[in-house]
């Protein structure tokens, strides 16, 4: 997209000698670093007013950025299918009820990335209900998650007094069904 900007916004971006280095290596990939914005924000909160569509990292996906960009209102484009690292977007997208945002290859992940970027009032409403969102969905139930992880510890304690070798474990969300 002609107009689109990319925002890298990290700590190591706060040292000015970072940027010649990084700028080179996207200009040596084609990129228009005149479009790209290298920074350190010192309040990621603010930082994130500046932001329509956070592009989560891979092969590994944020974490903590990704929940703080979806608590400020910025959806999220994830890739599904990566290590286990990189499929926690997609859990966190799926939970909060839009399964839409993540791409299943990186064609997908372009294209979906442009459609959203052009579809500003769609942005706009999920930027308003994001925050509620995100308090109705499992993402923010504590209580719940503590009973899956003591579940969890409860499975692997059993298990291991029995002799049994480890193997996956279902752990029921709070309303019984399975994640």
């Amino acid at each position: 997209m002609p107009t689109a900007r990319l925002v890298l916004d990290y700590r190591i971006f706060g040292e000015s000698g970072n940027h010649a280095h990084f700028h080179a290596l996207m200009a040596a990939q084609g990129l228009d670093t005149d479009r790209v914005t290298l920074r350190n924000s010192a309040n990621i909160f603010e930082g994130l007013h500046d932001f329509d569509i956070l592009l989560d990292c891979f092969p590994h996906s944020g974490g903590t950025m990704l929940m703080d960009a979806l608590w400020m209102g910025v959806p999220a484009l994830t890739l599904a299918g990566r290590p286990p690292l990189g499929r926690i977007g997609t859990t966190f997208m799926c939970n909060i009820g839009l399964p839409e945002w993540v791409a299943y290859s990186e064609e997908e992940y372009i294209d979906k990335a442009v459609a959203f970027a052009l579809d500003v009032p769609m942005r706009v409403k999920l930027r308003i209900g994001m925050r509620a969102r995100m308090l109705g969905s499992e993402l923010m139930n504590g209580a719940s998650f503590a009973r899956g992880v003591e579940s969890a510890y409860r499975t692997m304690w059993e298990r291991f007094c029995a002799g049994q070798a480890p193997s996956p474990i279902d752990v029921p969300v709070a309303d019984g069904a399975r994640p």
